[in-house]
């Protein structure tokens, strides 16, 4: 997630993220998949008409392999009772 400033330079407007910005809360949850961390960086950038502020935010997650398994075998066998019950 991004938040840039496509109008105003660095000098007009300064972007900068709180301690601890990004929370949830603990009823926050993904079926598929697991949040590992939270990275943070600067990304301001630098063109013709001067230096534009940005702020970066990158959710790092990790798949959850039983819940892509259960899925991905719930649906084959569902095929498979389909094509066996036209038989």
């Amino acid at each position: 997630m991004q938040f840039e400033s496509f109008k105003y330079t660095i000098n007009s407007m300064n972007l900068s993220l709180m301690d601890n910005a990004v929370q949830f809360a603990d009823d926050v949850s993904f079926e598929s998949f697991s949040l590992l961390r939270v990275k943070e960086r600067n990304c301001s950038e630098t063109y013709t008409m001067g230096v534009f502020p940005c702020q970066e935010i990158r959710f790092i997650l990790r798949r959850q392999l039983g819940y892509f398994i259960i899925q991905v075998c719930e649906k084959g066998q569902l095929d498979l009772f389909v094509l066996f019950g036209r038989i």
